[in-house]
This record gives structure tokens, sequence and C-alpha cells, in this order.
């Protein structure tokens, strides 16, 4: 479960962060988006495990888009850099349904 609160938690950051530095209009566009896709896909993955594939390639896009397009800061580029690897990690760390449902049955909560 831890993985899948950072998840959420990586695609908040990445949404918080386009008003912390400058980006270019791209790079803010798709860290907000993926943000809010990462955050979409982590809260799906508890109920469809191929969400959590889905929000790995996310992470990688993250990182690869990072050097794609132009940027303004350096911080930029780290922070989505190191976001992306985190998303790509944690999804790939994060309990299917059925382990879910496992811990839901054991400990009678999500």
């Amino acid at each position: 479960m831890i993985a899948r609160i950072s998840g959420v938690l990586l695609g908040l950051w990445l949404v918080v962060s386009v008003f912390m530095w400058p980006h270019t209009a791209t790079q803010g566009a798709n860290a907000a988006l993926c943000g809010i896709a990462c955050m979409a896909l982590t809260t799906i993955g508890l109920y469809f495990d191929p969400a959590r594939y889905i929000c790995a390639a996310l992470g990688a896009w993250v990182f690869l888009s990072t050097f794609l397009f132009a940027s303004i800061s350096r911080a930029t580029v780290w922070n989505n850099a190191l976001a992306g690897i985190a998303i790509f990690v944690t999804a790939l760390l994060a309990a299917g349904p059925d382990e879910t449902a496992d811990h839901r049955e054991a400990y009678g909560r999500a």
C-alpha cells in the first residue's frame, strides 16, 4: 500500500512542481497532465492490474520527455527525471488487485 500512496503523492508532486519553478509551456503541460494521469492510474490500479503497467510506461515517458522537450531550468530537468524514475519503480512495486483483496480480507480494510 505504501507504493500506491507514493504513486499518488508523486503525481501530486508533478502537478505542484509546475508552479514552483520555470517550465516551458510544453514541459508544464506535460508535467501537469502526467501528474494527473499518474494519480488516476495509481488509484485505478487497486482494481485493474494493467493500470500499474500503464503507470510504469507513464513514468518512462516522464523521464524521456525531460530530455526531448526544451527546458528553461536545471531544476525542471532534475525534478522530472527523478519523478519519472520514481513513478516507474513505484508502479512496478505496487501490489495488484489480488494482493490488495488479501489485505482487505486479512485486516478488514483497504
